[in-house]
């Protein structure tokens, strides 16, 4: 599974990269996340690619993040199961998550684009 990157640059002109997950990355896709979020932004995040975005565009990720994270919250099962792609032959490729790991995850990426967004900086994010 395909990790993803996250990259701020911060006040100081360092920049700062949160890695994402192979799990979270493809759950994010496969969920419809960036699929949302390219809707109300019109924007065009893809898998594979490298997209920079706006600090308003990075506030509507912050907002989709914590819908993503209610839905799982509300949840009352430990693990969940999705399908990231399908195999030559067009059987499934599932991948099962732990609920809770997915969870703390999405904190930290919710979190790291906080910290980044009191920036007047881009964030660039290569999925």
């Amino acid at each position: 599974m395909k990790e993803s990157t996250v990259s701020v640059i911060v006040d100081d002109g360092t920049s700062q990269t949160l890695r994402l997950s192979g799990v979270l990355s493809e759950w994010l896709f496969a969920s419809g996340f960036w699929s949302e979020v390219n809707e109300i932004c019109g924007t065009m995040f893809d898998q594979y690619e490298e997209d920079e975005a706006s600090p308003d565009i990075v506030l509507v990720i912050q907002q989709e993040i914590d819908k993503k994270a209610s839905g799982l919250r509300m949840s009352t099962e430990p693990k969940f199961e999705f399908v990231r792609g399908w195999a030559a032959d067009w059987t499934p490729l599932k991948v099962s998550a732990n609920t809770e790991d997915v969870l703390e995850e999405l904190k930290i990426f919710r979190n790291f684009l906080d910290a980044g967004i009191s920036t007047t900086s881009n964030a660039i994010f290569s999925l």
